[in-house]
């Protein structure tokens, strides 16, 4: 309902001060007052991974940073994981190979069974996964770990490794996922040297 006010022999109308179904009213949270967990925005076309059906890396990036800044708000801890899957010696995976995208598919699959809805999941690069993970948790943490073990189970071809970096203050997601990525490759050369 509009209200109507005349103003100079004019009849202008003022927005009912409600939610409209552009933005529609926010659930009343359970707990008195508590906040109910975020839950990450859904992959839309342009910002999903074809292949996997996450985030591509534009996706992931549009979808982590109002995430991060929430966190960094209000202070709450923000936490980086990216997998990254390599072969021994100088043979280079090829996404487009049957044998290693269907170890692609099966890792977002674990991934999105593994993390909770509001973590982030996207394939960042072609053989790279990345998940944020926003007001994180030690079970959200053990996830990290949990997913690493089954994938080297699971993938004999493949090798993976695996890094994560928590949030400094101050810091920003660009930050972040560079020490993401210096300390993943920090991973693959211990793990190439074994």
């Amino acid at each position: 309902m509009r209200t109507k006010a005349r103003t100079n022999g004019q009849i202008s109308q003022s927005p009912q001060s409600t939610q409209n179904a552009q933005n529609p009213p926010k659930a009343a949270s359970a707990g008195g007052g508590e906040q109910s967990e975020p839950k990450a925005p859904k992959p839309q076309p342009a910002g999903i991974d074809e292949l996997t059906g996450v985030w591509n890396r534009s996706g992931f990036v549009a979808a982590a940073t109002p995430m991060f800044r929430s966190c960094q708000r209000r202070d709450a801890p923000v936490a980086l994981a990216y997998f990254d899957f390599y072969v021994d010696g100088t043979t280079i995976p090829t996404p487009g190979d049957p044998t290693v995208d269907r170890v692609l598919v099966a890792m977002s699959e674990l991934m999105r069974k593994a993390f909770r809805a509001s973590d982030i999941v996207g394939r960042i690069d072609p053989l790279r996964f990345a998940v944020l993970l926003p007001d994180c948790t030690d079970e959200a943490l053990a996830a990290v770990d949990g997913v690493r073990t089954l994938t080297d189970e699971s993938t004999s071809q493949l090798k993976l490794a695996a890094g994560m970096v928590r949030n400094v203050a101050g810091g920003t997601l660009d930050d972040l996922m560079f020490t993401a990525n210096e300390r993943t490759k920090q991973i693959k050369r211990e793990q190439l040297a074994e």
